[in-house]
Order: structure tokens, then C-alpha cells, then sequence
């Protein structure tokens, strides 16, 4: 899954930011979230998919966050697994910051690559005083989820590879 957004609509939601950063999801990397006298944010985890919160209210979070932070499981680097999370982020104008090489180049260095929380630190201290790079960064990430990181990208995928195995035209 990638963002669930029209190509045409990626980077038209007004964004007011009112905190540093956000995460979504299955409890990853609870050490690298920044700390709370500094950086202000929402590290929402769940093991339960069931209380995942909902599209439209991810939607607006990451629209209210400068930075998202996109941590995957070791199982999904591995496997070279790039979740939902980081499309959502890049989407909706969010630098994401992630654990994941391979999130890092699935996205065309888009995301960024944290190893420590002092990296996420100094990566969020970076932007925040660096407005025009910021800017940059979030059309950069706008541009590639518009041209490859919504679900309707992964459906033509998805056709195409049904279409190459079988022939069948969709």
C-alpha cells in the first residue's frame, strides 16, 4: 500500500503545522524518537490493526508535522518493505525520517536515514532552521509520491505484472 490520495490531489491540503513530528503504527524504534523537552510530537503504537487510526485522521497529523517519523521493523528491511507510513509522510508534506535504507531508496533518497536518536535530532534541528531547504525537500517528496507512491500507481502495477504473466489485458 502507498498513500491512498489522487496523484492530482498530492500537495494541495493546506498544512498547519502544530508539532515537530508524528508516527502511526506497530510500536518500531521507541529509541529513536526525539526527546520530549525539545521536540514536540505524537508517537501513537499499537499491536492491534483494529486501532489503527484512520486514514483521514492520519491524514490530517501528518499534515500538522513537519517531520514524519518512518520507522520500519527489521523484518520489513530485510525483506526491502517499504510500508504505507512512508508514502503517507512524503505525501502530505512530511520530511521522513527513517530506519530503512531501503525505504531510502525506494523513495529516491526522498526519505532520510537515521541510525540514533541524535541523528533524528539534528536532522529536525537542520530543518527547522533551514526553512528554504525544507520547502525543497517537501516538493521533492511531493513530486515523486504524484509520479510513483499512491495506490493508484500500485494498481497499474499490479495490472501490468497480470497482463506480462498472462496475458490478460485488463
Amino acid at each position: 500500500m502507498r498513500a491512498n490520495e489522487a496523484p492530482d490531489r498530492i500537495g494541495t491540503y493546506p498544512r498547519i503545522v502544530l508539532r515537530d513530528y508524528c508516527y502511526m503504527g506497530c510500536p518500531y524504534c521507541p529509541e529513536l524518537v526525539p526527546n520530549d523537552s525539545e521536540f514536540h510530537g505524537i508517537y501513537f503504537t499499537t499491536f492491534q490493526h483494529s486501532e489503527y487510526w484512520p486514514y483521514d485522521t492520519r491524514r490530517k497529523t501528518y499534515l500538522s508535522s513537519t517531520f514524519a517519523l518512518g520507522f520500519q521493523s527489521q523484518e520489513n528491511i530485510v525483506n526491502q518493505h517499504v510500508s504505507q507510513r512512508i508514502y503517507e509522510g512524503l505525501a502530505y508534506g512530511c520530511i521522513v525520517l527513517t530506519n530503512s535504507r531501503p525505504a531510502v531508496e525506494q523513495t529516491e533518497n526522498c526519505c532520510l536515514l537515521v541510525t540514533t536518536r541524535e541523528e533524528v535530532e539534528d536532522q529536525m534541528r537542520f530543518f527547522k532552521s533551514h526553512p528554504d531547504l525544507l520547502q525543497e525537500r517537501q516538493r521533492r517528496g511531493y513530486e515523486f509520491c504524484r509520479r510513483t507512491g499512491t495506490n493508484d500507481k500500485t494498481v497499474d502495477l499490479l495490472l501490468e505484472t497480470i497482463q506480462h504473466t498472462v496475458g490478460v489485458r485488463p
